[in-house]
């Protein structure tokens, strides 16, 4: 199982349940939901792999910093700090791999 994380889950932990679902009364920000949800699958995998023990190998990974429209929308001209950047190609191939 090859489950595909992100750094844009780098900059916080996972929250509280009420923030991570924005069930709570904090205000809905589209970057840490992202994060959020990119951070869950990271820990969701920690347990697959001690529910499913050796039977399934269980990987997450990080394709790298990755040229991607995501990558625009979130940091803009400061991605530039991203560099290099890696193709769409070279993201997904690392994974592949």
């Amino acid at each position: 199982m090859v489950v595909v994380s992100s750094g844009g889950m780098y900059n916080t932990a996972f929250p509280s349940w009420a923030d991570a679902t924005n069930t709570g009364i904090s205000r809905y920000d589209g970057q840490l939901a992202y994060a959020y949800a990119k951070r869950g699958q990271v820990l969701l995998c920690e347990r697959w792999a001690q529910l499913y023990d050796s039977r399934v190998k269980v990987v997450s990974c990080h394709p790298g910093w990755t040229d991607t429209p995501g990558v625009d929308s979130a940091y803009g001209s400061a991605k530039s700090y991203l560099q290099p950047l890696r193709t769409l190609w070279q993201g997904a191939e690392g994974i592949i791999w």
